[in-house]
């Protein structure tokens, strides 16, 4: 081709499901889909209760070197804690308003988020994937240096952020997605609105240097979700969507190529 965007080669995408370790419903869901490959990834949520029985039950995504860190803010309990295993309490972030998380101090930031790394590496004896966090903080202001100054210690890609946030990146030699479909995961929106997204996406990406990422929360509703989380009856209908995508080949009738954070 003379210029534009070259309509032949097939644009990268990633299906990374969120908060593997929440419940062990979220683990099964994840575990699934992981296995039909009908996601790519998925990120682990550290400061879980139910995190090591999870990996226990469904090491899949482990074995097969598909995990990262679902980075979390600020923790209800200390890591050391959770490593001594007295962990009861549920984290939920979603109770802690956003504008006092912010006001954290990067220090301390810097530290609970590398001590969710090193304990990854830890328990399950590989390094993450990649790195993405809960509630989106790592694309904040306040944040996003933090955390890109963690990937480039331990050398590994990232979920991106819309600009300025790709320049950031490249400025701390961090690879990672940086195209993103917003606003479809739990929202329980029309069947076919996730397709609707990728494909209007695809239209202003550059297949050579863009790798779009679909963000996805599967999941079995149970009390033990309902306890720990808002988004329950949402996680469901993720994970129907991207069953659809799996089953009927969409992704590559489409002019997709699914790959993974460790093909990055």
């Amino acid at each position: 081709m003379s210029g534009g965007i070259n309509v032949n080669i097939f644009q990268k995408v990633i299906i990374n499901a969120d908060d593997f370790g929440l419940s062990l419903g979220i683990c099964k869901a994840i575990d699934e889909l992981m296995k039909l490959g009908a996601i790519s990834d998925t990120t682990v949520m550290m400061l879980t209760p139910d995190v090591a029985e999870g990996a226990k039950h469904y090491p899949y995504v482990f074995l097969n070197n598909k995990a990262g860190v679902h980075l979390q803010l600020p923790g209800k309990i200390a890591l050391t804690q959770f490593e001594k295993k007295v962990s009861k309490h549920i984290i939920n972030e979603e109770n802690i308003k956003k504008e006092d998380v912010l006001k954290l101090d990067k220090q301390r930031v810097f530290d609970e988020w590398d001590s969710q790394i090193a304990c990854f590496i830890r328990m399950f004896k590989q390094r993450p994937t990649h790195l993405d966090s809960h509630m989106g903080y790592h694309r904040t202001v306040e944040f996003r240096e933090v955390y890109l100054a963690l990937a480039q210690k331990y050398k590994i890609p990232v979920r991106g952020g819309e600009a300025p946030f790709p320049s950031i990146m490249r400025a701390y030699n961090v690879n990672g997605t940086t195209r993103f479909v917003r606003g479809w995961s739990g929202k329980e929106l029309p069947y076919g609105t996730l397709k609707n997204k990728l494909l209007e996406l695809k239209k202003s990406s550059d297949p050579l240097k863009d790798v779009i990422e679909i963000t996805c929360h599967p999941g079995y509703v149970d009390d033990v979700l309902c306890a720990r989380s808002h988004l329950t009856v949402g996680r469901k209908h993720d994970y129907n969507e991207v069953l659809d995508i799996y089953k009927t080949n969409w992704l590559k009738k489409n002019g997709f190529e699914l790959v993974s954070f460790n093909n990055l």
